[in-house]
């Protein structure tokens, strides 16, 4: 009789962090011990390297954009919010805004290099420059799920705390609520669309 191995239990990884238990991810491909996934933020690394390509590409966006990114909170990885950064200093200060200007901007890498390479990749993802307002409400999009994510976890510790009333619990779900929906865009109450 051959006695059966165990099984090691397989861990689910992302491409930089571990994924947590519940999170939503897609699969990339797998070996006996790890399955290596792209959790969902990944996916959006992806929308934000295009959006900052884009601006590169033809500065002409970065007003449009700024109705939906108002800052470098919006972008999930640090370094894009350093090109973000970069961008809006240079478009504010009425300076060109290229491959070079950029990547002198946003300074040198943690090994010591030149960004360049890394912002490269980011013009490769650019379809058209116009795509731009269309990736900045994506991104705005998933800035406000985040929002809504840490929120929600607040409101569900506090849930289970039997000193705290109810309804206090409703009207700081409700508040919160609000304040995550007065972040849209172009979402104020108007009397005459009733």
């Amino acid at each position: 009789m051959r006695s059966k191995r165990k099984k090691k239990p397989i861990k689910l990884k992302c491409t930089h962090r571990e994924i947590e238990q519940g999170e939503k991810y897609y699969g990339h491909g797998e070996n006996d011990y790890e399955i290596w996934w792209y959790c969902l933020d990944c996916g959006k690394e992806i929308s934000q390297q295009a959006l900052l390509g884009c601006l590169i590409t033809d500065s002409e966006y970065v007003d449009s954009v700024k109705q939906y990114i108002s800052n470098e909170d919006f972008f999930y990885s640090s370094f894009n919010q350093k090109v973000w950064k970069a961008i809006d200093k240079l478009y504010k200060s009425n300076q060109n805004i290229d491959l070079v200007t950029v990547s002198e901007e946003v300074g040198k890498n943690e090994e010591g290099y030149s960004v360049s390479y890394e912002i490269t990749g980011f013009l490769d993802r650019v379809t058209s420059p116009s795509s731009s307002i269309e990736y900045a409400k994506r991104l705005h999009s998933y800035y406000l799920r985040r929002v809504l994510h840490s929120q929600m976890y607040e409101i569900s510790k506090n849930i289970g705390d039997s000193s705290l009333e109810t309804n206090s619990l409703l009207e700081d779900a409700h508040t919160t609520i609000g304040n995550i929906i007065s972040l849209q865009p172009n979402k104020t109450f108007d009397i005459d669309s009733l």
